[in-house]
């Protein structure tokens, strides 16, 4: 499965294609999805959100759907409140993070970092215990020589 350009995409809708369509009440998302419910398969993801309706815009792969919050939230599994797995960003802070990078992201989502210091640690001490527990259990008797 391709990853996608949901980075670019989402970025260059809101700080390059359209800017003036897009007050303060828009930010740019980078979140952690799980691509298929209950597979503890995870990805980063990119899409804007506006804070006022709670309306969710993704450009990725040359579409442009609309979505409730909640709805999509629940739906993709989206981590708000994990260890580096969501952040917002306004149009000021991408167009800064893009320029400082040199990319369009991710920026700050660990799991998607794994060339970063630190990144193994994450994932063998939060990821995979918080967020794939059959994997974790596999690892454990992996390791006890259950298996």
């Amino acid at each position: 499965m391709s990853k996608g350009n949901c980075y670019e995409a989402n970025f260059k809708e809101l700080c390059l294609v359209n800017p003036m369509s897009y007050g303060e009440e828009w930010v740019l998302v980078h979140a952690m999805r799980e691509i298929i419910q209950g597979s503890e398969w995870w990805g980063g993801h990119a899409f804007l959100l506006n804070t006022d309706t709670d309306e969710v815009h993704d450009f990725s792969n040359g579409k442009h759907e609309v979505y409730d919050k909640d709805d999509i939230y629940a739906k993709w599994s989206i981590q708000v409140l994990g260890n580096q797995t969501y952040f917002e960003y306004t149009k000021k802070q991408a167009g800064r993070l893009a320029v400082d990078t040199g990319h369009y992201g991710c920026w700050e989502l660990k799991f998607e970092m794994w060339n970063t210091e630190g990144w193994h640690d994450y994932m063998k001490d939060y990821w995979v215990p918080t967020h794939e527990p059959k994997r974790d259990m596999l690892n454990k008797m992996s390791d006890e020589g259950l298996i």
